[in-house]
């Protein structure tokens, strides 16, 4: 068998696992706000590195901006086992609070269901847990 596919999106989004969950979250969100990106990188201090490898940075995979408050949208597909999904909010926690600050809202989509006591843990830390 051999695949052909329209073009490198499209191969992207078919191939990795969270890519058509993170375009599904985009294309809901940019319903409601024009300010919307998927797929991007945050560089933590600002500077540009000349060298690959050399800069610190974190991707989220939606971001919004909407009456000057950034919504950062952490998207994940699979079963969230054991402290993954700990993982996944801490993770989303440190980036929202290093570039959005007090005023940042917090995402985490999903695609299978978290047991309540994950779900208790994500209301305290002020993430909001969609599945999709």
């Amino acid at each position: 068998y051999y695949y052909r596919f329209k073009n490198a999106d499209v191969k992207d989004w078919l191939w990795k696992s969270e890519s058509i969950l993170e375009l599904y979250v985009f294309l809901q969100e940019r319903k409601k706000n024009a300010g919307c990106c998927v797929g991007v990188y945050l560089d933590w201090d600002g500077i540009i590195q000349p060298q690959p490898g050399l800069d610190v940075f974190n991707e989220i995979d939606v971001l919004t901006l909407q009456d000057n408050v950034l919504t950062f949208i952490s998207c994940k597909s699979g079963k969230l086992a054991g402290n993954q999904a700990l993982h996944a909010m801490y993770e989303l926690e440190t980036v929202a609070e290093r570039f959005g600050g007090n005023y940042a809202r917090k995402v985490l989509a999903i695609a299978y269901p978290l047991s309540e006591a994950y779900r208790n843990r994500a209301s305290e830390m002020g993430i909001e847990i969609r599945q999709v």
